[in-house]
């Protein structure tokens, strides 16, 4: 019988690859359950005033929407932070700490930030960049 060698590396590249496809198992199973009530163009959903249940794909889709709007508005991320923080009513430093996930945010807070992401997708029919917009039912 001959044994197979795999380096520390390969082992490593191997582990990644498994983890990346079972996120996308993952990401193609959630999208299945929501996705239907909605058209979409261009794969991205247009349905406006999304309940957006599910707080990570809210995060993604806000970080995606700030992102894009930094690049076209050619902004400092901080001068985003503070137009968001007054269109919105919550402080600037709320909206960092969402913005970098670093702090588990009140549910006003996520129900402020939800508010802001259906207006930018309202306001926004070119969402190519973005992922499909997830719901759970």
């Amino acid at each position: 019988m001959r044994e197979t060698f795999q380096s520390e590396s390969e082992k490593i590249e191997g582990a990644i690859l498994d983890l990346s496809d079972e996120i996308n198992e993952i990401r193609e199973a959630d999208m299945n359950q929501g996705l239907n009530q909605f058209s979409t163009i261009n794969g991205a959903n247009t349905g406006q005033n999304l309940n957006y249940t599910n707080s990570a794909t809210l995060w993604d889709v806000f970080r995606s929407l700030v992102d894009q709007r930094i690049a076209k508005e050619r902004r400092s991320l901080n001068s985003m932070f503070d137009e968001i923080a007054s269109m919105i009513n919550i402080s600037k430093s709320t909206v960092y700490n969402y913005y970098h996930r670093r702090t588990n945010p009140r549910e006003t807070t996520v129900n402020e930030i939800r508010k802001w992401v259906n207006g930018e997708v309202g306001r926004n029919n070119k969402l190519n960049n973005l992922y499909p917009i997830l719901m759970n039912v």
